[in-house]
């Protein structure tokens, strides 16, 4: 597990106990939490926030199904996540095609 990881995907995208996003404050909350190295940990977790997963026909899945699909396959390529980091991930993917 990379709790380093894990920790600046749920303070950047604001998830809450069991992950959710908040899509406004990113910066602010980074900075926040690691007033350091804040622009470090961004960087180290670019590459799982530009995760994307456009689903192939949208009539026969629903946007909430079709995030589930979505933090399936982000566990299983990044199972150095945990799991409220993964669902964050997912939440801010299902937020983003709405």
């Amino acid at each position: 597990m990379n709790e380093e990881a894990s920790a600046a995907i749920r303070v950047y995208l604001g998830a809450g106990p069991t992950g959710g996003y908040q899509p406004i404050g990113q910066m602010d909350r980074m900075k926040q939490a690691f007033p350091h190295d804040h622009e470090q940990k961004l960087t180290r977790i670019k590459k799982y926030l530009e995760e994307d997963h456009p689903p192939a026909e949208w009539s026969s899945r629903e946007l909430a199904k079709e995030q589930k699909v979505f933090e399936a396959m982000l566990a299983k390529k990044f199972p150095e996540l945990d799991s409220v980091a993964i669902n964050a991930l997912a939440c801010c993917w299902s937020y983003q095609w709405r």
